[in-house]
């Protein structure tokens, strides 16, 4: 499947908003702009539904709360369930099982935190049933069946090897304090900035396990080592900027010829990174290998070939004939 080129839907959205387009291809190839509801430029912001859900659910690390420092000597002698729960396997470290707000996201219990992930999956499946839906809710549903599979035996770092490890309450409140020069008596506002900055660090992972593990293309538009880029105000200006500015797409796909090949003839760059599957059997994601045959490899190839021909015979501005 060749993914069409959207650079009127991109253009029509950095003109209105103001800032860089940040979004993603569905494993469909649908468009899905990642800055709708909350007007950031990152795949790190936090108000968006697809991060809501996966701030909800997500497995995450303290710096120095250790099984043996005080609060997990504190569960040993009053709540060992507790702690038997907050432990994975080979780490010495206690783990967070999802987060709702501050540092209060430990459910009751695990069975209870599993069938709320259960209960997720099939209220979102009744709203792509009943034609209800939009990109989001099957975005969401697709990132609920990853958490559905990484919480199989329990424990989600060793199942994804994947470890969100996010600072303590007091070193990030102190640096706030720091950074933005507040007094004892912003409480109400250094707590906001923390919950900020705590939504960050965890959403740290979260490009990589939508790009890596459920197969969604990442669409960056950001300048030389992540600088932002200043979108012109005039439509007239747009189109040179376009072409001049960097334009980045993360996948784990194999076939990234024919998969993005109008975007790659208009000179955008397209990185892989490897995908993970779920193997039933070791109940852990593993790398999954290239899985194209002899004849899709070969026609990779091929593409490869015209593409470059093309780049270096056609300007970019009639390169939009030999799209696909």
């Amino acid at each position: 499947m060749v993914i069409d080129f959207e650079k009127d839907e991109i253009k029509a959205k950095e003109l209105k908003n103001g800032i860089p387009y940040v979004g993603y291809f569905s494993p469909m190839g649908k468009i899905i702009d990642y800055n709708v509801g909350l007007g950031g430029q990152t795949h790190n912001s936090w108000t968006n539904p697809v991060s809501s859900i996966y701030l909800k659910y997500v497995s995450y690390i303290i710096t120095n709360e250790t099984i043996d420092g005080s609060y997990g000597q504190y569960l040993k002698e009053h709540n060992p369930d507790k702690l038997k729960e907050m432990i994975s396997d080979g780490l010495n470290e206690l783990v967070y099982r999802g987060h709702s707000s501050y540092y209060g996201g430990v459910h009751s219990s695990f069975k209870e935190f599993y069938e709320e992930i259960i209960s997720d999956i099939e209220k979102y499946e009744n709203i792509i049933k009943y034609d209800r839906s939009d990109e989001y809710d099957k975005f969401i549903l697709d990132l609920l069946k990853f958490f559905e599979k990484a919480y199989k035996n329990r424990d989600y770092i060793k199942t994804t090897n994947k470890i969100t490890r996010i600072d303590n309450q007091k070193d990030i409140e102190k640096r706030v304090k720091e950074e933005f020069f507040l007094e004892e008596d912003d409480e109400y506002i250094c707590n906001r900035l923390v919950e900020r900055e705590v939504n960050k660090e965890l959403l740290s992972c979260f490009k990589d396990i939508c790009v890596q593990f459920i197969g969604y293309d990442s669409i960056e538009r950001y300048g030389p080592n992540g600088n932002k880029i200043t979108i012109p105000k005039n439509e007239e200006d747009y189109d040179s900027f376009f072409y001049k500015t960097p334009r980045v797409i993360t996948t784990s796909n194999n076939d990234i010829y024919n998969r993005f090949y109008n975007y790659l003839i208009m000179d955008w760059d397209v990185y892989k990174v490897p995908r993970f599957i779920y193997d039933k059997k070791k109940e852990e994601y593993v790398v999954l290998e290239n899985n194209l045959n002899q004849y899709r490899q070969e026609r990779e190839e091929e593409i490869k070939e015209e593409i470059q021909s093309i780049k270096r015979l056609v300007p970019p501005y009639e390169r939009n004939k030999f799209f696909k």
